[in-house]
């Protein structure tokens, strides 16, 4: 919706309204009687006509067509000869691409509609089950038809100047203004002032339409006519809509107008599954108003879906000659049913006030009235009870149907096996084929061999029964059982010493997989239950889906032990047991979270020698060592884990080592108690993949000059004091700043700057207008973000009166 001011191009009367009404009405009374054919749709460059009264037209009834087409010229032709001129060869052009002719002619009803207001209301009926169809909608009763939902908006434009707003239901209630120099946007939960963007959803280029044209629907419900009808459509950079290949453009008669009607192929952009045939005619004589617009999805991975657009009736504005619609009737249809819409329009004279487009008061009563904010004082991490990241354990969403699946598949091969066994036993088929088994006993022993490979395959499949041994034990115990059927059903009692190999095989490999997932699991269940016993824990389990784990039934698991639900993702590991020797006996090279704090609440020191035991693992993503200081040996220590990204610790109001320079791989440092300084960020420059630092209750230093060369992603500060020097400090920062459960002490005289900041946000701080203002000393600022703090509507305002190119967003505090 907002980006850079633009240039207003109307030049607003200062005169009377109603000194203004006798000229203009004779001026339309005089272009009534110039002929149409070289008067229709032209350039106009004139002022900005006031409506005054309306006229109701219906397509249905016949209407002079020379009247909005006269308006236009005589507009046109008060302009000077230059722009009549113009006018004229576009009157006259003959060039026989009709798209280019249509464009033209739009660019006139752009001009010609630089100043209009609308009031809007829609009324959508319930769903029906029967098949829509225009020439019901002009006589359908609507008397009888079950309202499910209605709306009201507003819409005003002057030249560049426009507003917005839904007025109806309450709970949508926003606002969208722009009064050449400011945007600003008001809802429920927030106020924003910022400076108009390109890049804007859709909903708010539905606050700011160009044209009537735009509004005869809200702007989800259908395709758009923007690639039509905006001038710099093919400028955006994020276009609401794709139109393939060349539109389709000709002269056709519609309802006894003459129109203009387009077809072509549309993609939305923001729902790029979904191509529409899209068919629009636009009516001529009503200044391009799209007399009906039909919408027809084809068929795809949803219903098709057909929706119809139909203006009923027409409304002229007397003083100007410009037409806009007065009733729409839409009808949607997909499957077997069928929704009606109608939305009605009054004309709105104010938008000839320029005062309106800057009013947008607040629509919550705490964005003018914000409740006192509320500082949480600072607590520490409860690493050795409250483990950060996924659920405990999950395989949640196999537990539900592992009943169903595990145990009636196994009571079924079992009936399967007992049912094959009496076959074999009482039905004469059956010893027959026993027989035959036992004149071929090698055909026997390959086909066991070949069901025993065909079990270990697909035991492979279920995620870890590899890894953990299950899918050799599971091969090995179907060996035994097909050389045990075999005897049963044969009746063979000598052993050949094929069977005695292929027996001890089998044997060979339940052993071999018992004992390798024994072997895996025996040091991490003593892992599980000594972290427990010291005051930690240790959660099972995926980190990801895409991680290999170990599915087994739930009775299963509970024979086995925790120890066989998977890996340890996450251990929270009491400083007091962390030591050489333990860490020998646990399996801590398999965690991807690692956290370590002291029982007693004690500062303590990490241990490189200690630390360096793990081993250069690839699995350890984050280490969060709470109350702790890690120096130059243990930061090298650190620095073997290749895939280490998060890195947390407690400076102890101490340096941070240079050799954190080691962990290039690290993407966000936490840092407690650090001392904000030139030698701190001196230290955290080495780091080449460092995006984000949150600094939670530093102390703040000097620095003794700007870090331009040094850039990342963002500081956030937590549970500080926010003082002129740590503003001061951290503005020497190329970066946005974010400042959370803040006290903000500004005093009125001292000299706040902030020459490289590009952002800065406020959330759960106790900052109010007065120091917000003295934050306006920063020219690079772009954004300003305030969550849960004292500041109010008032002050958002008087900060973009001084800084009206910063976007500054007010939010409702968090619940």
């Amino acid at each position: 919706m907002f980006s850079r001011p633009l240039t207003l191009r109307v030049e607003l009367q200062s005169g009377p309204r109603s000194a203004e009404r006798p000229a203009r009405r004779s001026l339309l009374a005089s272009a009534r009687r110039l002929p149409l054919a070289c008067l229709v749709l032209v350039l106009s460059t004139g002022a900005v006509a006031i409506a005054d009264t309306t006229t109701s037209d219906s397509p249905t009834t016949s209407a002079s067509p020379t009247a909005p087409a006269a308006a236009v010229a005589s507009r046109a032709s008060s302009a000077g000869p230059d722009q009549a001129e113009a006018a004229a060869q576009a009157t006259t052009d003959t060039a026989p691409n009709k798209l280019d002719q249509l464009k033209r002619e739009v660019g006139a009803v752009r001009e010609a509609y630089q100043g209009w207001g609308m009031k809007r209301r829609i009324e959508v009926f319930e769903t029906v089950r029967e098949e829509p169809s225009i020439e019901a909608g002009r006589s359908i009763d609507w008397s009888k038809q079950t309202l499910a939902y209605s709306c009201v908006d507003d819409f005003l434009r002057l030249g560049e100047r426009f507003r917005a707003e839904r007025r109806e239901p309450a709970l949508q209630k926003m606002i969208f203004a722009y009064d050449g120099q400011v945007g600003r946007i008001r809802y429920l939960h927030g106020a924003t002032n910022r400076p108009l963007s390109a890049n804007a959803n859709a909903y708010e280029r539905n606050g700011a339409p160009r044209l009537p044209h735009a509004v005869l629907v809200e702007y989800y419900y259908s395709r758009h006519l923007d690639w039509l009808l905006i001038d710099d459509y093919q400028t955006h950079l994020f276009p609401p809509q794709t139109v393939i290949g060349e539109p389709k453009v000709e002269e056709v008669q519609l309802d006894g107008h003459p129109c203009w009607k387009v077809q072509w192929y549309g993609i939305n952009n923001e729902d790029l599954d979904v191509m529409t045939d899209c068919e629009v005619y636009l009516a001529k004589d009503r200044f391009l108003l799209p007399l009906r617009q039909n919408y027809e999805t084809p068929a795809g991975d949803r219903w098709p879906e057909r929706k119809t657009i139909h203006i009923d009736a027409f409304q002229m504005d007397s003083a100007t000659g410009l037409w806009y619609p007065e009733q729409v009737t839409t009808a949607r249809k997909w499957s077997s049913q069928s929704q009606w819409t109608r939305i009605r329009f009054e004309l709105d004279e104010r938008f000839g006030d320029v005062e309106v487009y800057s009013d947008a008061p607040v629509v919550a009563p705490q964005h003018s009235k914000p409740p006192t904010a509320v500082v949480s004082q600072f607590a520490p991490a409860a690493v050795l009870t409250e483990l950060s990241g996924p659920s405990a354990n999950s395989m949640v969403v196999r537990r539900a149907f592992e009943p169903k699946t595990a145990g009636g598949s196994s009571i079924g091969l079992l009936l399967v096996f007992a049912t094959l066994a009496i076959w074999f036993k009482a039905t004469r088929l059956g010893r027959a084929l026993r027989q035959f088994l036992g004149r071929h006993p090698t055909f026997m022993g390959l086909s066991g061999i070949s069901l025993t490979a065909g079990v270990g395959y697909i035991s492979s499949y279920p995620p870890g029964w590899t890894t953990y041994g299950l899918a050799m034990m599971f091969a090995g115990l179907f060996g035994l059982i097909w050389i045990t059927l075999t005897f049963m059903l044969i009746g063979d009692k000598q052993v050949s010493i094929r069977t005695v190999l292929f027996a001890a095989a089998c044997t060979a490999l339940c052993f071999g997989g018992y004992s390798k997932g024994i072997k895996r699991i025996q040091v991490r269940q003593r892992m599980i239950s000594e972290v427990r016993d010291f005051g930690g824990r240790v959660e099972m389990g995926l980190w990801h889906l895409d991680e290999e784990g170990l599915y087994l039934p739930n009775r299963l698991r509970e024979l086995l032990g925790e120890a066989w639900s998977g890996r340890a993702n996450r251990a929270a590991i009491s400083y007091e047991s962390f030591s050489e020797k333990n860490i020998d006996r646990w399996c801590l090279d398999e965690v991807k979270w690692l956290g370590l704090a002291s029982r007693e609440d004690a500062a303590f020191e990490v241990d490189g020698d200690t630390l360096s035991r793990l081993g250069a693992t690839d699995t350890l993503w984050t280490l969060h060592v709470e109350g702790g200081y890690m120096d130059g040996e243990a930061l090298t220590a650190a620095a073997k884990f290749p895939r280490l990204i998060d890195l947390h610790y407690d400076c102890q109001h101490r340096a941070v080592a240079e050799e954190i320079a080691l962990l290039g791989q690290l993407e966000r440092v936490w840092l407690t108690n650090a001392v904000v300084d030139d030698e701190l960020i001196k230290s955290l420059r080495g780091i080449k993949n460092l995006d984000f630092v949150t600094l939670i209750k530093p102390r703040f230093g000097n620095c003794d000059r700007p870090y331009h060369d040094w850039s990342i992603d963002g500081v956030e500060v937590q549970h500080a004091t926010v003082t002129p020097q740590a503003v001061n400090t951290l503005g020497q920062l190329s970066t946005n700043l974010t400042f959370v459960d803040c006290n903000v002490q500004l005093p009125t005289a001292a000299e706040v700057t902030l020459p490289l900041t590009t952002g800065f946000s406020f959330r759960d701080s106790n900052l109010d207008n007065r120091s917000l203002l003295q934050l306006t000393k920063a020219p690079r600022l772009l954004s300003v973000g305030l969550t849960g703090t004292d500041v109010s509507i008032d002050g958002i305002e008087a900060f973009s009166q001084l800084r009206p190119e910063v976007a500054l967003a007010l939010r409702s505090p968090r619940e």
